[in-house]
């Protein structure tokens, strides 16, 4: 089995996809289109780090800068031109972004005043609906981007119409025959319209035969104003920070050693807003304290959330 088939399966479970996926009810509550995402460690030196691209109703595109390049991108390919529902993601990445070689090409590009495209597309994501919810979602894809081989599916279970297990499985060859084999089930718990706790069992990947063991939890707070990512909240895979009907004020994350059952990293988690007229968030100073086995790091930044005026 190729380890790198348990890498893909893990970062597509915990992946955040900033897209929107609506259903085809028409009656679906409208609001305000998330537009721009700006952060950095005070309001006056906060620079472009999200960017949503609409036509219409649908969104096309979602762009993740880092110092002013596209390090992430996730094209929107709908079944028809003016249709809801998804009929492929396609997403990219730069590899090359933090090593010297794309240090010095960028340098160069920008004395040649050339725009630096390294962007190299490593999955892609074809949903599939039931009663205009996403029920399954095939995924293709490789690490360096070589090719996009069939490497797996995820299939999403609902409670109340909310997302409540995403079970992932992969595809290896054995013998010489292709099995599937359910490496990841990840659970989300709701109160008021809100991910309050969500939690993933995994294999080992040392035995993966053995049953699956608690790796990780989280646990959210939430403010009671409009969420900023409400636009976005009927992506395909699930994250709380989108999803949920109100804006996360903390989160408590900690990951356990497979091997000893103990906790190896937390990350505390916590934002305060600010709010329109219309008790969207216009800003938020967030701090996060993560905590690696004994050394604790901290993080502060702020966010300045910019939204569509039509």
């Amino acid at each position: 089995m190729k380890k790198v088939n348990f890498l893909l399966a893990a970062m597509l479970a915990t992946s955040v996809l900033y897209v929107s996926c609506s259903s085809d009810d028409n009656t679906e509550e409208k609001f305000k289109k998330l537009d721009q995402i700006l952060s950095g460690s005070s309001l006056t030196n906060a620079t472009l780090s999200t960017d949503f691209t609409w036509v219409g109703e649908q969104m096309r595109q979602v762009d993740e800068y880092e110092e002013g390049q596209i390090v992430d991108q996730t094209k929107v390919i709908y079944t028809s031109e003016t249709g809801t529902q998804i009929a492929e993601l396609q997403m990219y990445k730069n590899y090359w972004k933090n090593s010297l070689y794309q240090k010095a090409l960028r340098a160069i590009n920008q004395y040649l005043q050339k725009e630096n495209k390294e962007l190299i597309q490593y999955m892609r994501i074809v949903p599939t609906y039931q009663s205009n919810k996403i029920t399954r979602l095939d995924i293709y894809g490789y690490l360096d981007g070589k090719d996009l081989p069939y490497i797996g599916y995820l299939t999403i279970t609902y409670t109340n119409d909310n997302p409540s297990q995403v079970s992932t499985k992969i595809l290896y060859t054995m013998a010489g025959n292709p099995i599937e084999i359910e490496v990841m089930k990840m659970y989300y718990i709701w109160n008021n319209g809100n991910i309050v706790t969500e939690y993933t069992k995994a294999i080992n990947f040392e035995t993966p035969t053995a049953p699956m063991i608690t790796t990780d939890s989280t646990v959210y707070t939430y403010d009671n104003k409009i969420n900023a990512f409400s636009s976005l909240r009927s992506s395909p895979l699930i994250d709380a920070q989108v999803k949920s009907r109100n804006n996360i004020l903390t989160s408590k994350f900690y990951f356990l050693d497979q091997q000893t059952n103990t906790m190896r990293l937390s990350i505390e988690s916590s934002s305060t807003y600010t709010y329109d007229s219309q008790n969207y968030p216009t800003s938020s100073e967030d701090s996060e304290i993560i905590n690696f086995e004994t050394t604790p790091y901290t993080y502060t930044k702020v966010r300045l959330f910019e939204y569509k005026t039509n």
